[in-house]
């Protein structure tokens, strides 16, 4: 069978939200979709939840030792779909307008001319395009903001400010789950080609629990271990204004309008309602 459109998902001990996040994708779609999901060998009972809806042919489930940009790509080169609808995590319970965004993007594609990648909460795009593009590095963290970097030189990255999640389930951290957290996204950032001192700049503008010398302790360790991992030359030339501050390359794109103001797509008036999302957090 072929599918039109594939929906990529990768999680790792997710049982928490698993049921609900996962549940409102499957009861939005038809047989013109797939859903793959990547499980990095939850140890949760996520995994056995997800074999039960792989059994009953809900769902195609790859279980692999990756991390989140690993398991990103390994999801878009098994798709069978002609696009493709990603970024799809399962810390969120999503509204039922997949179809909605899929069509929307084809609508643009005609008016443009060209493929391109659209970022309406998903990342949705055709997937030999995304493939062509080089999808996402092996990245524990910041695979979004290292992708859309690349799809903002490359002139294709387009944006509605659409939310397709209704609810946002963050768990908090402890100090020492923070400390871990700070450490990848610091070596990661430098994996991305940011420099050290781009981050120290960062630092001392921020005003955290852990204080300013333990994460510049954090930031030397990340520093040190970044050169064992493969590099990229992503960020080189980005201010600490530009990465951190305007937040042109975050998940969330806070100052694209401004930058890119013709890569700007009005949602329709039947997805305009869609723009709220709350946010709960568990233990």
């Amino acid at each position: 069978m072929a599918f039109e459109c594939s929906i990529l998902i990768t999680t790792y001990n997710a049982m928490k939200t698993i049921c609900s996040s996962i549940q409102s994708v499957l009861n939005q779609i038809d047989e013109d979709f797939e859903v793959i999901v990547v499980d990095n060998y939850s140890s949760d009972g996520t995994l056995e939840y997800l074999q039960k809806l792989a059994d009953e042919g809900r769902i195609k489930l790859i279980v692999q030792k990756c991390n989140r940009g690993e398991g990103r790509q390994i999801a878009l080169e098994q798709a069978e779909g002609e696009y493709v609808i990603a970024r799809v995590d399962m810390d969120s319970v999503h509204y039922p307008i997949f179809k909605d965004l899929l069509e929307l993007y084809i609508e643009n594609e005609r008016r443009i001319g060209r493929p391109f990648v659209l970022n309406a909460g998903v990342l949705i795009s055709r997937k030999d395009f995304l493939l062509k593009v080089g999808g996402w590095r092996p990245l524990q963290w910041g695979e979004n903001y290292e992708l859309y970097k690349r799809l903002i030189d490359k002139d294709c990255l387009y944006l509605c400010r659409v939310n397709e999640s209704s609810l946002h389930i963050k768990e908090k951290f402890g100090i020492l789950k923070r400390i871990h957290v700070s450490y990848i996204s610091y070596r990661d950032s430098l994996r991305m080609g940011v420099k050290f001192t781009v981050i120290l700049k960062e630092l001392k503008a921020k005003t955290k629990k852990l204080g300013f010398i333990i994460r510049v302790l954090i930031l030397i360790w990340a520093w040190i271990t970044h050169w064992f991992y493969s590099r990229y030359d992503t960020f080189k030339n980005i201010t600490w204004e530009e990465f951190f501050q305007d937040g042109l390359y975050w998940d969330e794109l806070n100052r694209f309008e401004e930058y890119h103001p013709d890569k700007v797509i009005d949602p329709p008036e039947d997805l305009q309602p869609f723009s709220e999302m709350k946010t709960v957090k568990v233990r």
